[in-house]
């Protein structure tokens, strides 16, 4: 057993929103589940009332992917991979 070790010691907790969702990416707001609970590993977008709505079921090497994210609190600008055409 570790003793005076924090869980979140040396990661960058600060894309964690209020309601416990990840947020992956801005522009659009997109955020995930990773509570271990009834929704765990959802996609949610945030809709123009500011809620977050489910989008679909990641596939398992996106969860890790935003396993990591989360854990060094990278948040990806989608307004920069977004298609001009």
């Amino acid at each position: 057993m570790l003793q005076g070790v924090a869980l979140n010691d040396g990661l960058d907790m600060s894309n964690i929103l209020e309601n416990g969702l990840i947020l992956l990416q801005h522009s659009p707001n997109k955020a995930v589940d990773l509570s271990g609970g009834r929704f765990h590993g959802r996609l949610f977008y945030q809709h123009t009332d500011g809620q977050y709505v489910t989008e679909r079921k990641l596939e398992d090497w996106e969860i890790m992917q935003a396993e990591d994210q989360r854990d060094y609190g990278i948040v990806i600008d989608g307004s920069s991979t977004a298609s001009n055409t």
